[in-house]
């Protein structure tokens, strides 16, 4: 959201002429988008009379929470379990590192980076809350990893098409691009191919996640009032 934010005011910086009145219209309606799905689970809460103890376990308990390990803790478990992510896919971390350096010494690159680089800086900072790192947090920086990784293959493609014109060339990024994900999954196919992996509705799965925290939050109900 606060990416959002910025990425609507820096389109508005850089047209000459700043049309303040648009841009306020344009981040209202992003900020009340983005409030929506947040704004109807505290209703559902509210209706289903469980609002305090979403709001203590979602809110007062994660304020708490996310106080309890220190700087030198976190640095240890960020070096941990950064290991331990990278070495599941190695292959697409090394095309996403590369992009990086890429858009450091390419000139051309680097004059599109405004979109990339804020990105990439809060979707770091995304993952460092609490300092607790945990496996499922990076999920929230593959959108910047995966960017980068087809920084590679976008150069690697441009590369081949000067060289050559012929089409068995110029498929060899496509080529390797498969390559590379067919190897990252191949360790954990087992994980793929499990029953409850299966891709459903995302209104079951919606569903299913709110009853669970509103059958949750009864049970604590009833046993702590």
């Amino acid at each position: 959201m606060i990416f959002g934010l910025i990425w609507i005011l820096w389109s508005s910086v850089r047209i000459q002429k700043i049309i303040w009145i648009q841009t306020f219209k344009k981040l209202f309606t992003f900020t009340f988008a983005a409030a929506i799905p947040y704004l109807v689970t505290c209703i559902v809460m509210f209706v289903y009379g469980v609002f305090p103890e979403f709001w203590f376990w979602t809110v007062t308990y994660a304020l708490e929470y996310g106080k309890q390990l220190t700087l030198s803790e976190g640095l240890n478990t960020f070096s941990y379990q950064t290991k331990r992510i990278v070495s599941s896919a190695y292959l697409i971390w090394i095309m996403s590192a590369i992009g990086f350096i890429l858009l450091l010494v390419d000139k051309k690159l680097r004059a599109n980076s405004a979109f990339i680089v804020p990105l990439s800086i809060l979707s770091f900072l995304s993952i460092c809350l609490g300092l607790y790192f945990r496996p499922h947090y990076y999920v929230l920086i593959l959108p910047v990893v995966a960017m980068f990784a087809g920084i590679t293959i976008s150069i690697i493609q441009n590369y081949f098409n000067q060289k050559s014109s012929h089409v068995a060339i110029k498929i060899i990024p496509i080529i390797l691009t498969f390559l590379v994900i067919i190897y990252s999954i191949k360790s954990d196919l087992n994980i793929y191919l499990r029953a409850d992996t299966y891709i459903v509705p995302l209104y079951y799965l919606w569903c299913r996640t709110i009853c669970g925290i509103i059958a949750n939050c009864r049970i604590y109900k009833k046993e702590h009032y």
